[in-house]
């Protein structure tokens, strides 16, 4: 009777190992097959993160590769308008420069020719000597170094500054005429008057501004700096 008690007993706890055993393979297996399921729904979580990472890369490289072309695109731009800057600029410092000796001949030229009469000795003479060589030769001597006598015997006395032939600056000639009035032109009666040896004698002052573009001022102000020749089109 012990006995059989004792093989009932032994039967219970190989039925329960069995169980057990069952139970442990049957908890293996989930864990193996949760781990599987879990590797493989990796891939496709972290997919779209590799996606966007790609995006991310490819859109900086396109950043820099932009921002390359526009440094170069600005560089070659700037470069043409740097030089078209240095070459104004040296234009202008030129100009400016030559502008200014200008006007510093023009204020000491009137300031001579303010003081030139008929009591000066050199105008006089040169005034009657112009006078006395009317029609002695075929062509009539009518300019001198100072004086510019017309047929009616009015007369100017001149100052001339030679300019440029280009028109980069202006040529000058001032002068104070026998009516009491002050001229100015930036007529090319080149060095010595040469220009105006070859033509005719005005008949008048009135006729000589007509002829040389010749405009009156006060004597003193800058507006005999101003430009009357060549005339500029109105267009």
């Amino acid at each position: 009777m012990v006995r059989g008690q004792i093989l009932g007993i032994t039967g219970a706890l190989h039925h329960q190992r069995d169980a057990f055993q069952f139970l442990a393979c049957h908890c293996r297996t989930s864990v193996k097959s949760g781990a599987m399921e879990t590797r493989q729904a990796k891939p496709s979580r972290t997919k779209p993160n590799s996606r966007f990472a790609e995006f991310l890369l490819g859109h900086m490289c396109t950043r820099c590769q932009s921002g390359a072309v526009s440094r170069k695109l600005l560089i070659c731009l700037s470069v043409p308008l740097i030089a078209v800057g240095l070459v104004w600029g040296g234009w202008a410092a030129v100009r400016y420069k030559y502008e200014r000796a200008r006007s510093h001949w023009k204020t000491e030229a009137l300031a001579q020719l303010a003081g030139l009469s008929l009591s000066n000795g050199e105008v006089s003479q040169e005034l009657e000597t112009l006078k006395a060589n009317r029609g002695v030769r075929e062509h009539q001597q009518w300019t001198g170094e100072r004086v510019l006598l017309m047929t009616n015997d009015e007369y100017l006395v001149y100052a001339s500054r030679h300019g440029s032939n280009s028109g980069f600056v202006d040529h000058l000639f001032l002068a104070l005429g026998s009516d009491g009035r002050w001229y100015y032109t930036t007529y090319h009666f080149c060095n010595s008057m040469v220009a105006a040896m070859a033509d005719s004698p005005p008949g008048s002052i009135a006729e000589f501004a007509r002829t040389y573009s010749a405009r009156e001022f006060d004597g003193k102000s800058d507006v005999c700096l101003q430009h009357t020749w060549p005339v500029k089109s109105k267009e």
